[in-house]
């Protein structure tokens, strides 16, 4: 014992007498760290406040040396007391520490053994790891240069530092989302799966295979103590050399200090550093004590690296499938490709096998995925979806998709999927398509078909494919010189239908020539162009034409000016702009009652840059007779300070000097009407948090509003958002949109989804859901009605339970 003033006795060793290696545990234990899911995805929404992490004591002294190698650090030992009974041997004893940089022992006791780098430590054993991990001990036995030995009566805390930079590498994410097929590039809606102990998966979420953020040298910088990401307690602990150690009778947790409400259990437990792969034998996940799931033997990461194995199962039931057993397993095949397989069996129907392969390059990125249950047993037949969607980019202008959707047959979205826009779809598009973007010239080639699932149509109603579609825009060159610009848009098109309606090819072109004439404040720009549409119809009934062509001139002026004033909104300066628009369009008639309609609409006055197009048809089967004046005014109120709009409002009108007598139906009516509908529209940032928008149609010849909308979205932080939108066509619909998410309290959280039709009195679809976010565990209930194809509504409920960084387990419907 020291007397009360007397300084420590210390010895100090080079480097090279006593090398402790850089970790004991290294990053080991993570297993419930790695791949964790999502924010989209995950339950917990509970920030710092509410469910801070453990923060790991470690001494100053060593937590000053985070981040640097301890090989290359002096070796320190102090105690009460230091003997040498042999010149071999140091013993330590009275608060005895062996500090060698970021990573110590301390303990009451210690003997280090300089011939054979030995440590034996007992009474209090403590250990810090250069990765901010701590180790508490009844006693340590460790030979240093093989790193052999044992601990016993283990408890632990594996950490984790915040960093300033960190070297490029592969982007991962904890997006673990999995879904059946959707109408966009095969959005996710109903899979279920998450990341879990026994196999992390990510999704690449970045365009590019590197973090381009990252500095090709940069290094990771530690700052503040490290935080918990795990902890746990083992009977022993072998060390089997430098990067693997052997837990028995182990038990591990994410969860918070106090809170042992969701741990992993096993008999024993292998971890494997170099490979990153932890391994468990009679491994059991324990809920509030009851064992919920038990694996004879099973690996898992201990890294943030993903790993190959079997993800958490779901089960559910529903009224049409029975019960529903999902078991997933997730196979790391490279850092940039890996590939999910999910075994589903469902009673009343028989086992669906699904799979997913995910891959990323720099320049381009693609998933595949395929559904498969033979011999459906209600349905009585083989049933199927599959899809693959890709995108590639060559260099800087060349660029190609692929999206292809297939279903066997027109029920499968509403047997197998609970999402609306899937299941009250009508059909999938079918895609290919590649592009070269150049500054003088565009070029595009591209086929697209569709698929019906709606049984309620036949094959007529289906859109006609286009295979192929050849588009090529051209333009004169910035430094062309002179004061004209010129240049042609032009479309090939082999229309193929597979109903009862014909086929045929339509080449399209519209040369034109502009005089652009513009100052800072005021612009006039004439423009002159001819619209050439040439038709080869095939399946036509004999005897009728089968080529023709038409030709039509089209002449416009588009011409506006900018005003501008200095301002206050809210106490800051802002500046208001005054932007008046007049547009000119004058296009001869030209008989078209004989070509026929493949892809073209007539559009709506509904968005106010409709009201200043040349043509009022989209599509190129119909050139519309014009001769109007298109009239606007725009005002935007901008922040003087960061340049941010916080308003804009439009109002426009068109003045029709001639009838319309072009139409899609040859037997329509000409319309007569002197002027359109009066259209305004309006946004405003009410707040930073709060945007306001909305829209207004009004009818002169009715004297009545058309249409009106009106449109909100609060969003103040990431708990709390609502969204409104209010629509009403006249004769038509009015319907309201309600989206929300808002919290009851720190950990409950309330979401609602409504889609109402008040024309009807009738609810088109809605969903509720509450959620609890406990920390370490949270579980979500939630409600769902839709309607199916056969317009009858279906209500169902959903129940999902997640455990942190271990997995979900939801019903499924």
């Amino acid at each position: 014992m020291r007397e009360k003033g007397t300084p420590r006795t210390h010895a100090t060793l080079t480097p090279p007498c006593f090398r402790v290696k850089p970790r004991f545990l290294g990053v080991s234990l993570i297993l419930l760290a790695a791949g964790s899911a999502s924010a989209d995805d995950s339950l917990f929404f509970a920030g710092a406040e509410v469910c801070p992490r453990d923060i790991i004591d470690v001494p100053e002294i060593v937590n000053d040396a985070a981040g640097l190698d301890p090989s290359t650090q002096e070796t320190i030992l102090e105690s009460d007391s230091i003997d040498s009974p042999d010149s071999s041997t140091l013993v330590l004893k009275g608060d005895a520490q062996v500090i060698q940089g970021p990573q110590a022992i301390y303990a009451q006791e210690i003997i280090y053994n300089k011939d054979d780098y030995t440590v034996n430590a007992r009474d209090d054993v403590t250990i810090y790891t250069p990765g901010g991990d701590k180790m508490e001990a009844a006693n340590l036995v460790l030979a240093m240069d093989t790193f052999i030995g044992q601990a016993d009566e283990v408890g632990f805390q594996t950490g984790s530092r915040k960093t300033k930079k960190v070297k490029k590498r592969l982007m991962d994410s904890g997006d673990t989302r999995q879904g059946s097929f959707g109408l966009d590039g095969m959005e996710d809606a109903s899979w279920f799966s998450d990341d879990s102990v026994f196999g992390s998966q990510s999704v690449f979420e970045s365009d590019s295979l590197f973090d381009e953020d990252s500095d090709e040298d940069s290094e990771r910088v530690p700052e503040g103590p490290p935080r918990a990401d795990m902890r746990g307690e083992a009977e022993r602990m072998y060390f089997e050399g430098q990067d693997r150690q052997r837990l028995e009778t182990a038990r591990v947790t994410s969860c918070p200090e106090g809170q042992d409400s969701v741990m992993l259990t096993a008999n024993e437990i292998t971890l494997d550093h170099a490979s990153g792969v932890g391994t468990g034998k009679h491994m059991t996940v324990r809920f509030f004590k009851v064992p919920i799931f038990y694996f004879p033997r099973a690996t898992f990461p201990i890294n943030d690296e993903r790993k190959t194995g079997f993800l958490f199962p779901s089960i559910g039931s529903t009224e049409e499938s029975g019960t529903i057993i999902e078991v997933p397993y997730y196979i790391n095949i490279a850092p940039e490709q890996d590939a999910t397989i999910y075994m589903r069996y469902l009673s009343d129907r028989g086992v669906q096998v699904m799979g997913e392969y995910r891959y990323l390059g720099e320049e381009y990125d693609g998933i595949f995925r395929a559904e498969v249950l033979p011999g459906d047993d209600i349905y009585g037949d083989d049933r199927y979806a599959i899809g693959y969607d890709h995108s590639h980019r060559f260099g800087d202008n060349w660029d190609a998709q692929i999206d292809v959707q297939d279903v066997s047959d027109t029920e499968y979205f509403d047997d197998f999927s609970n999402d609306i826009e899937i299941s009250s779809s009508s059909f999938l598009d079918q895609r290919a398509e590649v592009n070269y973007n150049g500054d003088i010239v565009d070029f595009g080639v591209s086929v697209v078909d569709y698929v019906s699932i709606d049984s309620s149509f036949d094959d007529n109603f289906l859109p006609y494919g286009r295979l192929p579609r050849v588009t090529l825009d051209a333009e004169s060159p910035n430094d062309f010189g002179g004061p004209f610009e010129f240049g042609v848009d032009s479309e090939l098109v082999r229309f193929s239908h597979p109903g009862d309606r014909f086929d045929g090819t339509r080449l399209d072109a519209t040369p034109y020539v502009s005089l652009p004439l513009e100052n800072v404040y005021a612009y006039v720009t004439p423009r002159v162009s001819m619209r050439y549409t040439n038709y080869a119809l095939d399946n036509v009934d004999p005897g009728e034409e089968t080529d023709f062509s038409r030709s039509v001139p089209v002449f416009s002026v588009d011409s506006g000016i900018a005003f501008e004033r200095d301002t206050t909104w809210r106490g800051r300066p802002h500046y208001q702009t005054l932007e008046p628009r007049l547009f000119y369009v004058y296009t001869p008639k030209e008989d078209q009652d004989d070509i026929p309609v493949f892809d073209t609409g007539e559009g709506n006055l509904s968005n106010i840059s409709n009201y200043f197009r040349e043509n009022r048809f989209f599509g190129a089967d119909r050139v519309g007779d014009e001769n109007r004046i298109s009239l606007g005014v725009t005002s935007r109120l901008i922040d003087s300070d960061n340049g941010k709009e916080r308003m804009e409002a439009q109002i426009a009108q068109i003045f029709f000097l001639d009838d319309r007598e072009v139409h899609l139906d040859p037997n329509a009516e000409p319309d007569t009407e002197s002027k359109s509908n009066l259209l305004g529209e309006i946004s405003v940032d009410v707040t930073n948090d709060w945007e306001v928008g909305g829209s207004v149609e009004y009818s002169y010849e009715e004297s009545e509003v058309e249409v009106f909308r009106f449109d909100t979205n609060y969003n103040p932080d990431s708990r709390r958002n609502v969204e409104l939108s209010y629509w009403y066509f006249r004769d038509s619909t009015e319907q309201i949109d309600l989206e929300a998410t808002w919290p009851l309290a720190n950990r409950w959280q309330f979401g609602l989804e409504a889609i109402y039709d008040l024309e009807e009195s009738e609810a088109l679809y809605g969903a509720a859901s509450i959620t609890y976010d406990a920390c370490c565990w949270a579980w979500r209930i939630s409600g769902q009605q839709r309607r199916h194809q056969d317009a009858e509504d279906e209500t169902a409920i959903f129940f999902t339970l997640e455990l942190k960084n271990l997995g979900k387990f939801s019903t499924l419907y």
